[in-house]
C-alpha cells in the first residue's frame, strides 16, 4: 500500500515506516533465526524427554519401547549445537562485526532483526535451558545471542515485546531466563577477559529496569505483581552477590533502588522470606558500604535509606531489617578485616581501622539523613536511625577490642580474625600479657561502646 502523496510525512524515514509492507520487514531474519532456535529446542527436549523415560522405566524394571540409541542421542545432541552455531554465527556475528555495519544506527537494526524470535523461543526454551549445566556450550550461546540483542535492540522495540511477553502472562518466565544468562554469564569467557561478562551484566541491569518501568502498570492482579516482584529481586541479589567492577556494581545498585521504588517494601519483603534471602541482602548492603569507591558507597546508603523508610511507612518500625542487619555486622567486619589483610593492607592495629572507616562513615551517613533535604525520611524515623547506627558503631568497635585482647593485632596473627570472630570462643586460648603495649590500650569511642 502506497502512501498517498498529499499526506505524505516529509521525510524518507517516516515514508518508510508509513509504507504498510507484506510480508513484514525482518521477516527472512526471524525466519531463519526462528528455525535454527526451533531445531536447537526440539532437539534438546527430545533428550530430554528419552531421559525422563528410560529413568522412569530403570525404575520400574521394564525396558522402552522404541527407545533411541546412543547414536541416536549423540546426533541430536550434534543437532542442536550445530543449529545454535549457525544461528550465532551465521546470523548474529557475521552481521554484528561486518565492517559496514559498525554505525549505531545500524547496530540497533541489526540487533532488532532477531529481537522478536530470540525472546519468544528463549522464553519457551527456558525450562530446557534450565535442565543444562550453567556453562553448557548450548546454553552458553543461546543466551549470548539474547543477551547481545537486549543490550543493543532499540528500547522502543525491547519495550513492545515485553509488553508482549506482559499482556500473555510470560513476564515471569523472561525475568527467569534473566536469572538463567545470570549464571551463565560467568562463563562467556576467560578469566582474562571480564569484559564481555560485565557487559553481560550492565545489559541484565538495564533489561530489569526496562522490565519494571514497562509491566509494572499493566499487571493488575496483585499475586502477578508480587511474583514478578519476587523475581526480579531474586535476579538483582544474585548480580550484586557476583564480584563486578565497581562501573557494574553501580548499575545493578540502581536496578535494585529502582525496582524497590516501584515495589515497595511489601514486595520487597514477601522477596527476602523464602531461605536466608533478608541476611543476604544485608551483607551485600553492608559490604557495599565499605567498598573502596565513594560511588558505590553513596548507592549502597541511598538503597538502605530507602529501604528503611519505606519499611517504616509499611509497618512502623524497621526492626526487622535492623535485627539482621546487627546480627551478621561482626562476621561482615571479620571478614573485611581478613579480605584486606589477605591482600597485604593490613599490617597493624591502625591499618585495621583504616580497613573500616568507609563502613564507618557509610554508616554516619545513614545516621544524618535529614527530614528536610530528604523526602523519603520521616521525622519520627530519625531517632530509630541515630540507634541503629550508634549501635553498629559499637559492634565495630567491640570487634576491634575482641581483636587487640585476642592478640591478634600482630602481624602474623591477623590471618586468624575470621576464625576468632566466628568462633567466640576467645576465652579459651586467651593469653593475657603482664603489660598491654601501646598499640593495646583501648582507644575506643567509649561513649558508643556503653550504648
Amino acid at each position: 500500500t502506497q502512501v498517498n502523496q498529499a499526506d505524505e510525512p516529509g521525510t524518507h524515514d517516516e515514508q518508510w515506516n508509513a509504507v504498510a509492507r507484506i510480508p513484514e520487514a525482518f521477516w527472512l531474519s526471524e525466519l531463519l533465526m526462528s528455525q535454527c532456535l526451533v531445531i536447537c529446542y526440539v532437539s534438546c527436549e527430545t533428550i530430554v524427554l528419552e531421559a525422563k523415560e528410560q529413568a522412569r522405566a530403570t525404575k520400574y524394571g521394564r525396558t522402552v519401547e522404541k527407545a533411541l540409541s546412543r547414536d541416536d542421542l549423540l546426533r541430536l545432541e550434534s543437532l542442536a549445537f550445530h543449529s545454535i552455531v549457525l544461528a550465532y554465527e551465521h546470523l548474529v556475528k557475521r552481521q554484528a562485526m561486518d565492517s559496514r555495519f559498525q554505525s549505531i544506527p545500524c547496530g540497533y537494526r541489526i540487533a532488532a532483526l532477531f529481537l522478536r524470535p530470540l525472546i519468544h523461543h528463549s522464553v519457551d526454551a527456558a525450562s530446557q535451558l534450565a535442565r543444562m549445566d550453567p556453562d553448557h556450550r548450548v546454553r552458553l550461546i543461546w543466551l549470548l545471542c539474547l543477551l547481545y540483542s537486549l543490550q543493543e535492540s532499540p528500547d522502543a522495540m525491547l519495550r513492545r515485546e515485553l509488553q508482549a511477553l506482559c499482556q500473555n502472562g510470560r513476564l515471569n518466565d523472561f525475568v527467569y531466563l534473566l536469572k538463567l544468562a545470570c549464571t551463565s554469564c560467568q562463563y562467556f569467557f576467560s578469566r582474562d577477559e571480564p569484559l564481555p561478562v560485565l557487559e553481560g551484566f550492565n545489559s541484565l541491569s538495564a533489561t530489569i529496569i526496562l522490565v519494571v518501568d514497562e509491566c509494572l502498570d499493566v499487571i493488575s492482579n496483585d499475586e502477578s505483581l508480587t511474583n514478578v516482584g519476587c523475581s526480579i529481586f531474586d535476579v538483582l541479589l544474585q548480580l550484586l552477590a557476583t564480584p563486578q567492577s565497581s562501573v557494574t556494581l553501580l548499575r545493578t545498585l540502581g536496578a535494585a533502588a529502582h525496582s524497590l521504588d516501584k515495589f515497595g517494601a511489601r514486595v520487597f519483603s514477601r522477596a527476602t522470606l523464602v531461605g536466608d534471602q533478608l541476611q543476604h541482602w544485608a551483607r551485600l548492603m553492608l559490604t557495599m558500604m565499605n567498598n573502596k569507591e565513594l560511588s558505590v558507597r553513596s548507592m549502597a546508603v541511598d538503597f538502605v535509606v530507602s529501604l528503611l523508610s519505606q519499611l517504616y511507612q509499611e509497618d512502623g518500625n524497621i526492626e526487622s531489617w535492623s535485627l539482621c542487619m546487627l546480627t551478621i555486622l561482626p562476621e561482615i567486619v571479620a571478614r573485611e578485616i581478613a579480605l584486606c589483610h589477605a591482600s597485604g593492607l593490613v599490617g597493624s592495629m591502625l591499618d585495621v581501622e583504616r580497613s573500616l572507616w568507609p563502613l564507618r562513615r557509610s554508616l554516619a551517613d545513614v545516621e544524618e539523613a535529614d527530614p528536610l533535604d530528604d523526602d523519603r525520611v520521616d521525622e519520627r524515623m530519625v531517632p530509630l536511625l541515630g540507634l541503629l547506627c550508634r549501635t553498629s558503631q559499637a559492634i565495630i568497635d567491640g570487634v576491634v577490642i575482641e581483636i587487640r585482647l585476642s592478640g591478634a593485632g600482630e602481624v602474623g596473627r591477623l590471618s586468624d580474625i575470621t576464625r576468632t570472630i566466628s568462633s567466640r570462643q576467645v576465652a579459651d586460648d586467651l593469653v593475657i600479657p603482664d603489660k598491654f603495649s601501646q598499640d593495646s590500650v583501648f582507644d575506643a569511642d567509649e561513649e558508643s561502646l556503653m550504648e
